[in-house]
Formats: structure tokens, sequence, C-alpha cells
């Protein structure tokens, strides 16, 4: 550090403690890489890469009173400090990263080795390659996690395909999930378990929904890790319970935005299968991990288990180089160089790369950013081309005409855009060398195995719809199109080749080096993530809380780098307390959660829907300003905060200019009409934001319609729904909103324990029963015996129905529900009740004590989930009453078919010792059931869990009185229990969980 201070003194004739007050000041900057750089000029790039790998490493170091928490081993310096060559020329500044081939002898496994039931799997080759082979025992002959970290291309996907067939020998009623960190990996990575694997694999992304069934049928389910995190999000969701084995594809993920969720996953795993008392294994699979320990203690790895292995163990050697043109050029350099921009000078730095690599007659594929650049950049590189093949040797009508030309010269692109056939045509004539350079988008960086010696990434910029702006390629990605060269089919040696500008030069550089630590960028999300899991009932209290923080990459990473996360490494402990505390208030302050550690319905739907705190924060503002366009409140969520408006989105988006201006709500609304219309949006910026809204405009807008169901804003709701089922493109004209309700007796009449108001279609028995429309009145109307609607008297607007309504095709539709529909009156529709008037008073129930009844409202949510969810609150009700007095509980249900999967999930999950299960009264096993029951010998505390019908039963047994009753839902059919069901039981503790307006009920009439 002294030299280098001492040549930044003379550059800027200031002294040696000014020079390192410099340095130190742009390292504290939010962006050190680029104040280094202004600092040192483009001639001191050595200096600025020194001074940050210095940097890192000094913040890794733990505090000297804990010096042994890190124990780096000598191997891991040595893969991670490769030597890198540097040559400078008047252009450009090139550091190359030499390819070398492994020299340790490895003993190779034979494929042999694994069962003969799935020995097909691997029958392309005989013996595993060398990174497999050093794996082989702990992926196949042991069921501990496993964490592996190879260059790409070293066969990491055979690995995880080891690991399911170990899993599938061992485990096979359990599921296996794959988790890939892009869609297009996802999609690639399905495609090879389909054709390997003999199971039933399917892909479960953004792009491919599910139903129940398919999820449970499927052995093997690729997805993303939103997407799993969605599925896994609510109590109903049994795919976390099912799952025995998870692999996380690229876990170096990590480290940038979407890492948080990755931690979410592995935490709420966790938790999951601690509940269960079962182990879920997890193997991890990672390029190269500058702090690997810290990864594999987060997937609990054992260090017998840790695998990491060099560059050198990639089956076809990679030379990296990072080339960086210059922003300005020496003096005496030509003329017309110092007048060339950037993009000029990159173009000659590629044309001298190709140049060499056709020399020796070797093939690239050029990866570039944008559609519009692949056939431009074809076309200037054919220019130098002399043409192979005649016209009459060209492909027929399937070439297009402005690609005949690029194709006879042995240049072609590839793109998303392109006809199916046109881009079967690029690749099969690359792999037949008839092409000897192919310029594509990242499309063939996924899923295209093709035979290039090169792979070129031109440029590193590219256009990001999440920030609105351009942005760097990812190290991901650029390993991902580096993976693309030299495959072992192919090749014996490979280049990857990135093209950037100066400026952008020591970051890639730094990625070759794999110098920066994986880091937790978990405190960003953290409101939201804690949010969903008090709603799954992981976080019930502060000590759950702090004990789940314990269990993310965050706490690793603060015993590490504490500084990082505004702690010190003595106050961990404390700054964990306070994450949790502040969390909690936060939450309060926003009625996400209660005082007591439970969600709110608003909280079930921020969770549900993945839904920010910003987000939350701009529809509140929207609501106070009394916004009543929904597009409105689509426009301010996160997710299109920076969504840019750009000059030239004017004329794609087919507006004049004298043309209202335009903001996102315009640029939104007229994106999505073209979407519906099937149309794309003109130029490649729009055509980006378009897909980049449609696919969050679903979630958010069935969010946004949940969100204000809370509020009560009943006409906005709706909106919010229509736009949804026009995304869907739905061949409804109008959205159908539907409720379940129950039919009376009564012909004429529906039955329900509330006060509602709205407009209805009744479907009695199949038939529709047409009620007739509704302008600006304020009546309501009842379907009567003739199918006639007629008006009843106006029901007090504080009792209309305030609770949720769910979306569902027509199809789902079954006999006797309601259909809500909200042609005219632009206002939610809601149940109409048996009569205008009020229930005759009665006195209400007394129970011994005051506080032996407790009426739990559940979630206002889909009837599958609030299932699930009364499920869960039983089983947590049963523990409370086994850690206070163990006595017996009798757990009461709706439905016979309720019992078994009732009893099931209570034996599933863990309440200690001591526990019986008691027969079903209401199903006597012998023709006098009652004394049989009575004579068997039961446990001091048992539980019983009967179908409604069989209180009566129970309550015979006085010498094995009952001590609490949980009521699992209070109706049957859609009618309320009687009160006398009550009043048998005052003698006992009641707890009954059951939905909003039930409860409502029970309190005001029946207690």
């Amino acid at each position: 550090m002294e030299d280098i201070s001492a040549r930044l003194s003379k550059k800027l004739d200031v002294t040696n403690e000014e020079s390192k007050t410099m340095i130190k000041t742009a390292l504290k900057s939010t962006n050190p890489e680029e104040e280094l750089f202004d600092l040192f000029g483009e001639d001191g790039v050595d200096d600025v890469i020194a001074i940050l790998a210095q940097s890192a490493q000094s913040a890794c170091k733990p505090p000297s009173t804990k010096p042994c928490l890190i124990s780096i081993e000598a191997s891991i310096d040595q893969i991670l400090a490769p030597k890198l060559l540097r040559y400078s020329t008047e252009l450009y500044d090139e550091y190359v990263l030499e390819g070398a081939a492994c020299d340790k002898e490895v003993v190779l496994v034979p494929t042999t080795a694994v069962s003969e039931a799935f020995r097909g799997v691997f029958k392309e080759y005989s013996y595993f390659n060398k990174v497999q082979s050093l794996v082989f025992k702990s992926i196949y002959e042991s069921s501990e996690n496993v964490l592996v970290s190879a260059p790409t291309g070293a066969g990491k996907t055979d690995v995880a395909l080891l690991a399911m067939v170990r899993h599938l020998e061992t485990s096979p009623g359990t599921k296996i999930v794959y988790i890939a960190p892009m869609k297009a990996l996802a999609g690639e990575v399905t495609q090879k378990l389909v054709k390997k694997l003999p199971v039933l694999v399917r892909e479960h992304t953004g792009d491919t929904e599910l139903t129940r069934e398919e999820v449970r049928e499927t052995a093997v389910l690729v997805c993303t890790p939103e997407k799993f995190d969605i599925s896994t999000r609510k109590i109903s969701s049994a795919l976390l319970q099912q799952v025995g084995l998870v692999i996380l594809d690229e876990v170096h993920i990590l480290n940038d935005s979407r890492g948080p969720v990755i931690e979410g996953l592995v935490a709420r795993l966790k938790v999951t299968t601690a509940s269960l008392q079962r182990r879920t294994r997890m193997l991890g699979i990672s390029a190269t991990l500058p702090n690997a320990r810290d990864v594999a203690d987060f997937l609990q790895v054992p260090p017998a288990h840790l695998h990491l292995f060099s560059r050198e163990y990639r089956p076809v050697p990679l030379t990296c180089s990072v080339i960086g043109t210059r922003k300005a050029v020496d003096i005496a350099a030509k003329e017309g160089l110092k007048r060339a921009d950037t993009k000029e000078k990159m173009l000659w730095v590629l044309q001298m790369k190709i140049d060499a690599l056709m020399e020796a007659g070797h093939q690239a594929i050029i990866f570039v950013h944008t559609r519009g650049d692949t056939l431009a950049l074809a076309s200037y590189l054919s220019e130098s081309f002399v043409p192979d093949l005649a016209p009459e040797s060209l492909p027929g009508p399937e070439l297009p005409e402005a690609l005949r030309d690029i194709y006879a010269r042995g240049v072609f692109i590839h793109h998303a855009g392109l006809p199916r056939g046109v881009r079967d045509l690029g690749e099969r004539a690359f792999r037949d060398r008839r092409l000897r350079v192919l310029v594509s988008t990242s499309t063939l960086a996924w899923g295209v195995n093709l035979p290039a010696r090169a792979v070129i990434i031109f440029g590193t910029q590219y256009y990001s719809p999440e920030t609105g702006r351009h942005e760097d390629v990812s190290p991901l990605d650029v390993q991902q199109m580096f993976g693309r060269a030299g495959r072992p089919q192919y090749d014996t040696e490979a280049q990857g080749i990135l093209i950037t500008s100066h400026k952008s030069l020591q970051k890639y550089v730094r990625m070759l080096r794999a110098e920066d630590p994986i880091e937790s960028s978990l405190l960003k999300t953290l409101p939201e993530r804690v949010c969903a899991e008090i709603y799954l009932k992981n976080i019930r209290s502060y000590h759950e809380g702090i004990a789940w923080v314990k269990s993310t990459f965050l706490w690793q990473r603060m015993g590490k780098a504490p500084e990082r996360y505004g702690t010190i490494y003595q106050e961990k402990e404390f700054a964990v307390n306070d994450y949790i505390h502040l969390t909690f208030s936060r939450l309060q302050a926003l009625d996400l959660i209660t005082p007591e550690i439970r969600t709110t319905d608003l909280g079930r739907v921020i969770s549900h829907y993945f839904l920010t705190e910003k987000t939350l924060l701009a529809w509140n503002a929207l609501l106070l300003e009394e916004n009543d366009r929904v597009l409105s409140f689509l426009a301010d969520a996160e997710e299109f905060a920076s969504l840019a408006i750009r000059a030239e989105d004017r004329a794609g988006l087919g507006l004049k200019n004298t043309d209202t201006e335009i903001d996102r709500e315009v640029k939104i609304k007229i994106l999505l009409d073209k979407h519906i219309q099937g149309k794309t949006a003109r130029g490649h910026s729009l055509s980006i934001d378009q897909r980049y809204i449609v696919d969050n405009a679903s979630r958010l807008l069935q969010g946004l319609s949940e969100y204000f169901e809370y509020k009560q804003r009943y006409p906005l709701a709706y909106r919010a729904s229509f736009v949804k089922k026009q995304l869907a493109r739905t061949t409804q004209r109008y959205g159908l909103l539907m409720m379940d309700v129950a039919l009376s007796n009564k012909p004429n009449a529906l039955l329900f324990s509330g006060f509602f108001t709205g407009t209805v279609y009744l479907r009695s028995r199949g038939a529709v029963v047409d009620i007739s429309r509704i302008f600006s009145t304020k009546e309501y109307y009842l379907p009567t015996a003739s199918k006639v609607a007629v008006s009843v008297t106006a029901i007090d607007k504080s009792m209309v129905f305030s609770g949720r309504v769910e979306i569902l095709p027509v199809r789902r539709f079954a006999e006797d529900e309601l259909w809500l529909v909200d042609e005219y009156t632009q206002q939610i529709a809601g149940y109409i009740v048996e009569s205008a008037q009020a229930p005759p008073v009665v006195k209400a129930i007394e129970f011994k004590c005051p506080d032996q009844v407790a009426v739990v409202p559940l979630p206002s949510i889909a009837k599958e989930e609030q299932r699930a969810y009364t499920h869960l609150s039983v089983y947590e009700e049963i523990k409370r009453v086994w850690s206070a007095s163990r006595e017996r509980v009798a757990v009461v249900v709706p439905y016979v078919e309720d019992q078994a999967v009732l009893e099931t999930k209570i034996r599933t999950l863990s309440l200690g010792e001591g526990l019986s299960f008691e027969p079903n009264p209401s199903q006597p096993t012998s023709s006098n059931g009652i004394t049989t029951l009575a004579a068997q010998t039961i446990l001091p505390w048992s539980i019983c869990v009967s179908e409604v019908r069989g209180i009566r039963v129970l309550g015979a047994l006085r010498d094995r009185a009952v001590g609490t009753y949980i009521f699992a839902g209070f109706s049957k059919h859609g009618v309320l229990y009687p009160r006398t069901l009550l009043q048998t039981l005052t003698k006992s503790k009641v707890v009954i969980y059951a939905s909003p307006n039930e409860s409502q009920y029970i309190r005001q009439y029946y207690l």
C-alpha cells in the first residue's frame, strides 16, 4: 500500500498522507471502484485492483479477539488467487487467465458403481470425470448435505443427477426439487432430466403453472427460487413436507438481489424439517466460491462433504481474457484511432480477435445484448469474409432474404425473435461447420450445446427493466456464456473473451480472480421475509424470530464481516435482537402483524403475492388521495418504480407528439393493451419492458384486488380483478367473482350467518336463476320460488360483508354456488341473507367461567388454505393445552373425511410423550361402541378427533370428561352448528376456529 500511495502522491503532487486519505475516502464511498478509477486514471488499473483486493481481504478478517473464527485452507488460497497476465497496447488493456489441464492423478469411478436400475442414466460414458469421481462417495454413498464448488463445464449437472439417483433408490416416496437461478436454465435442466430419469419430471416456473394434482404426481420439480418461494408460502402447500432432496444450482446467487429468496427458502426448509423430525438433504452447486466455508455452514454441510475444485478441473481448459478499450490513447497513435469512440474501438478489437480465430480455422460465438445488434454486428463482420456458397447452394425459402448474404459468407445470427425453423437452420449449419461465426443474444448461453472453440462477449451493458437503466452483465451470466466454449465432445482447449470499456475492466478482472466474498442481502428485505414466516407460523415470538435469523446466511457473514451489517463481532447478538424488534415494530405499524405476532389479513396478502413495503406505502398514499384508477396503483408498485420513460418510447407506443405526456401509468396501460390484443411492442427496450410488465402484472393485480378488499374498496377490487381476467385472455366478457354459499331448505332464500349486500346470479341444481339488472338504485334482490327477482328491505351498511372473494374459472363452478357479477353497479357483490330482519334476541349461553370459551376468527383466505390454516391452529392449541395441563382433548371437525386428515397431521408433528389417540366415538367398532370405548385403558392425556355427530357420545362418558373441546370450523354444509351444541359444553373449555363472519355471528348471538 505504501508504494501505491507514493505513486499517487507523485501523480497528483500531494503528500503521502493526503494520498492515503484520498484512498480511504474513496473506499468508504458507495461506489469505491469508480471513485478509485477516477483517482488513479486508466494507467492505474493494477493499483486499483490491488487496493480493492486488499480491502476485501481485510474486511473478511475476524476481530483479533476471536482469531479462530475463520480457517481458510491453503488449498482454497491456491484456487482463489490465480495469476493474471497483462498485455497493454495503445488501444486496450488485456488481462488473461490461462487455462491449464489438471495433472493430478484421480482414480475415475466407473458408472457401473451405480445400481443397475439407474445405470442407464449415465449410459453416454463409462467413467465419471475427475470432479464427479472425487465427490462420488459424498453424493452417492452418504445422505449428508454436500457443497460442490467447481468451474463451469466441470460436469456439475451430472453431480446433481447422481444425487437424484441416490435419492430415488433410497427415498422414492419423497420429492426432489431442483432450484435453478433462471427460467432459461430451468428449461434446459428439465429437458435433460426428462430424457435421463425414468420418473416424472416437470418444470415449475413463472411460465408453467401446475395444478395440485400435477405437483402431487411429480417426482422431480425444477423451479426458480421465486416460484418455489411462492409455492411454499401457503399453509395448504404440502410441498415442503414432501421434499426429500433440494438441489440449489448456482448457489453463489446468494450474492445478488435473489439471495434473500435463497436464504428464506433454506431457513424455511430447516424449520419445516425440524418440526417433522426428519432431514431433507441439500446439495449446493456453485462456481468458485471465495468463502465456501460460510456457505457450507449455512447449508449445514459437514467439512468432509465440502468439495472445492480449481479451474484446472475443467474437462476442456479455458483461457479467459478481459479486454478494456482505452478512453484516451497515446498522442502518437493514428489520427483515426484518437477520434474513435469506445464502441468503434471495441469493434476494432473484436475484428482483430475474429481474424486470429478464423486464420486458425476455429469457430466463434459472439454474444451481444440486443436483437438488433445481432444483425448489425453480423453484417459488419461478414464484410471481411469472402462468400463460400453460391446463391443456388443456399437453403430454400425458410431462409429470410435479409440473412442470405451473411449466411453465404459463413456468418449468421440467433435470437428468440427468429422463427424456430431459422434458429434450427443456424444451429445445424454451425454444428456442420458451414458457419464460422454465430452472433447471438443470451438465448444460446442457456440450453444449446454448440461446438465453439471461442466465446466472445461483446460489450457488458444491457437494458434492465427492473432498474430502468443499462446495467453491467452479471458474473453469473459471464460464466454461463464462457461455459459454452470448448465443450468436451468437440474441443481440447477453449477461449473466452470479454470486450468492455476501460471503466468496467477492473470489475470483470476481479470476477476472474474470484476475490469478492459472497455476502448476504437479507437485511434489504427482512420485514417481508419475516412477515411470510409469521403467516406460516414458523415465527411466533421474538425468540423464534431471533432463532430464524440465526438459521440464515446473514448470521454466518455477521461473524466474519460484522461491519458490513452495521455491528461489531462482540455485539452481533444484540444486533440480531435489534433487527427482530425493529422488524416486528415496523410490521405492526404497517398493520401486517398483531402485537401477539400473528399475521393480519393484509399481512397475508403481502406474503402471498410477494409485495414489498414500498409498494404497500405507495398504495396507502394513493388511497388517501382518493385515486380510483387501478393502473395508477399498478404503476406505483416497486417492481415498476424504475420503469424508464425514454424519448423514443412515444413512437414505439404509437403516440403522436400532440398526445398526452407519457408517464408510467400511460406506458403500462398501452403495453398491457397490446398484450391483450396479442401484439408485441416495437423496439428492443419497449419489448423488454412489455415482457417484464406482463410477467409481474398478474401477481400484482391479484394482490391489489385483495388489498382493496381488505380496505373495503370494493369497486376498485372488482376493477383490479377484471384487468387480471383480461390479461389471462379469457373468453369471458366480464370477470366472475365467486364465494361459496349453501342453499337453505327454503327455495327462495340463501342461508348465511350474517348480513350482506350485493347483486347475485344463483345457479341452483344446474339452472341459472337470472336476476334483474340493477342500475343506480340501492335496492337488494332475492330470487323467489318463481325465479323472479324481488326487492327486499335495504340492509344497514355497517353490516356489509367485508370478506375475501376468490376468482375462479367458470369451469370450476359446481352446483349450488353463488355467482357474483358487477356489470353495471361497479360494486363487489356479496351474500344476501335468508331474512332481512335480525334474528330474535336470545339469552347468551352462560359458561362456568367467562374465559372458558374463545372464538378465534380465521383469515379470509381460500377454502383449501383456510382448512390447512385451521388444522395447524388446532395443533398449536393442543400443544398449548399439553404444556399447561395434560387433559383429554376432543377435536371436533364438520365432516368424516376431515377426521383422518387432521389426525394424521397431529401424529406427523411432534407433541411429546404420553399421548394416545382414542377411537372416534361417532364410528363405534362394535354394536356397543360406547361401552367398548369406556372400557379401554387410556393414558391420562389423550386426543379424540371426532366428527361433530360424536360429541353427544363423548358427553355421555362422564367418568372420562373432556377438558377442552377444539372446533375446527363451526358450520356444516353452510349451516352453523346449533346453540344447543354449545349449551351442552358449558363445563368444559371451548376453543372455536371459524371464518370471520361466523365468528362475528357466534359472538353476537350465541355468547
